[in-house]
C-alpha cells in the first residue's frame, strides 16, 4: 500500500513520517493502510517513497501537478524502488493519492516487472475519496473480525 503525503503537517524539526502528516485525508489513508495487513509507504513531493516509521524534517511546502514535476517525483521514485519494493515478489500496489502521484509512481515503474498500480481512488474528488477510504476502512475491520 502506497499513501500520498498531506499537506497539513505537524511542526518541528523532526518527525517520523507517519505522524508528519496531520489532514483529515492523510489520516483517513493512514487508518486503511495500517489496517491493511500490507506494508505500506507514503509519497511525499518532497522525499519520495518514505517509510511510516523514517525520521524526516516536514517543514516543507512542495505539491506534484505539472508534467515537470511528476517526471522529477517519478525519477525519485525510480532510484528508491530497489531500498523500497521487492519487485520479485510484489505485483500490485495499492496506491491511495491524487492522480498526479499516481502518474509519478507509473513513470517509475515503467520498464520494470508487471506491477498493477491499483488507484482505488481514480477520478473521485475529496469527498468521495474519502468515503471510498471509509468504505475499504469498514471492509477491513470486517475481514478482521472473519479471522479472529
Amino acid at each position: 500500500v502506497i499513501i500520498s503525503c498531506g499537506k497539513s503537517k505537524n511542526k518541528g524539526p523532526k518527525c517520523l513520517a507517519k505522524e508528519a502528516y496531520n489532514g483529515q485525508s492523510f489520516l483517513l489513508k493512514r487508518k486503511y493502510a495500517e489496517l491493511s495487513g500490507h506494508p505500506w509507504l507514503i509519497l511525499s513531493a518532497k522525499y519520495g517513497l518514505l517509510r511510516p516509521d523514517e525520521e524526516i524534517n516536514p517543514n516543507y511546502d512542495m505539491t506534484v501537478s505539472t508534467k515537470g514535476e511528476i517526471q522529477q517525483l517519478a525519477v525519485k521514485i525510480f532510484k528508491q524502488i530497489p531500498d523500497f519494493l521487492d519487485c520479485s515478489i510484489a505485483d500490485e500496489v495499492i496506491f491511495l493519492g491524487p492522480g498526479a502521484y499516481v502518474q509519478s509512481l507509473e513513470k517509475a515503474f515503467e520498464g520494470k516487472k508487471t506491477i498493477k498500480i491499483n488507484h482505488v481512488t481514480k477520478g473521485l474528488g475529496q469527498g468521495k475519496t474519502q468515503k471510498k477510504i471509509r468504505e475499504l476502512i469498514e471492509k477491513s475491520f470486517e475481514e478482521q473480525k472473519m479471522v479472529c
